[in-house]
């Protein structure tokens, strides 16, 4: 190695939004349709991620539609696979490039963490990921992913390794980014769902 930056050095990372779940436990609904006060999850997905990435991609899984314009849609290579079929989708749709990856329905995460995961980046340009904790656990559809992943993550896929998101962990260091509790709750049920609206509905604390 020549200590050469890479061409990517230095350039923000691309944004790829997890919308392609199955959402078994929601009766199959479309995360990234549904809406919170008129304004879709899909629509504050790329709100939140947008001042912080050179572009966006919305990974649909086996689908292709994604509900905001103008955001580029990619399909998985390994269908049915979960989120680390989605990062396989965005490293092969830009290759040599770093992946600032979220789940649709982190969207209300507070918009100071996709700044503190950049610059931690920039601190840490040996980690092939930044995941940031919370809880204790690991938060892997909020991170992001260097190119170097690429190879592992679709060989993981391809010859049945391990398809947990928290096992990139074993593939090199991680920063960890510990955050409060509840932080990073998503919407696995109609609970979770009813939960959300009521924290970000009109009548809540964070809309007054």
């Amino acid at each position: 190695m020549n200590g050469a930056p890479s061409p990517a050095a230095g350039r923000k990372p691309v944004g790829a939004i997890l919308a392609g779940g199955e959402a078994r436990r929601l009766g199959g609904v479309d995360k990234a349709s549904i809406e919170i006060e008129g304004i879709t999850l899909a629509q504050r997905a790329v709100t939140l991620l947008r001042p912080h990435c050179e572009e966006l991609l919305a990974l649909t899984g086996r689908g292709a539609s994604f509900p905001v314009p103008g955001i580029e849609t990619v399909r998985d290579r390994f269908p049915g696979l979960g989120p680390l079929a989605g990062l396989d989708a965005a490293f092969q749709a830009r290759p040599g490039r770093t992946i600032l990856l979220l789940a649709v329905d982190l969207c209300f995460l507070p918009s100071e963490i996709p700044a503190l995961l950049a610059r931690a980046l920039r601190r840490e340009p040996d980690a092939p990921a930044i995941v940031p904790v919370s809880e204790g656990a690991a938060q892997p559809v909020c991170a992001l992913y260097r190119p170097a992943l690429a190879d592992p993550v679709a060989s993981r896929l391809r010859h049945g390794g391990p398809l947990a998101m928290r096992a990139l962990a074993e593939l090199g260091s991680v920063l960890e980014l510990p955050f409060p509790a509840g932080t990073f709750a998503g919407v696995n049920t109609a609970e979770d769902l009813q939960e959300l609206r009521r924290m970000h509905g009109p009548h809540s604390r964070r809309s007054r």
